[in-house]
């Protein structure tokens, strides 16, 4: 457990902490005894407060937990509207045609864009453009590949 690592730390200093205000003429076996004494409280305190923070982490975890089932609960349960669902993805697209818009009138000179302008919807094509193409490509060779080895699975059953 955790707090087994702080027993020794705490108990140097409290034991520092009381040698500033035990009197001189204490004996060497009286000492050892509250120093022993000092040591089961600060386990018995460290290994209460453990309990305590385990109840209380697994109650956060426990309820985060229970959070996310209702929310993947209510997903599948709930249909979002269909202006809801035209709002989600209409703003990648439209980024990104106006992007090139914007790239095409600054190639043909109806506008002129600084360097940095230029850079950035370059980047919003590219990202776009590129992630679309990137997710066709990778489409097309998994369902190709699906169905080679759907073939190849139906030849060897013959």
């Amino acid at each position: 457990m955790w707090w087994k690592t702080l027993v020794a730390p705490v108990t140097d200093i409290v034991s520092k902490v009381l040698d500033k205000f035990w009197p001189d003429k204490i004996s060497e076996k009286e000492q050892k005894t509250i120093e022993s004494r000092i040591r089961i409280e600060v386990i018995r305190a460290l290994k209460y407060n453990d309990k305590v923070l385990s109840d209380v982490l697994e109650k956060v975890y426990g309820d985060r937990d229970s959070a996310r089932q209702l929310a993947i609960q209510e997903a599948i349960n709930i249909k979002p509207p269909a202006w809801a669902e035209i709002l989600r993805i209409l703003p990648r697209p439209l980024y990104a045609l106006g992007g090139l818009v914007v790239y095409l009138a600054s190639a043909f000179e109806y506008i002129t864009l600084t360097k940095f302008h230029e850079t950035a919807v370059l980047t919003i094509i590219a990202f776009y453009f590129g992630a679309r193409t990137v997710q066709m490509v990778t489409e097309k060779v998994v369902n190709s590949l699906t169905q080679k080895k759907y073939i190849e699975n139906s030849k060897n059953e013959l």
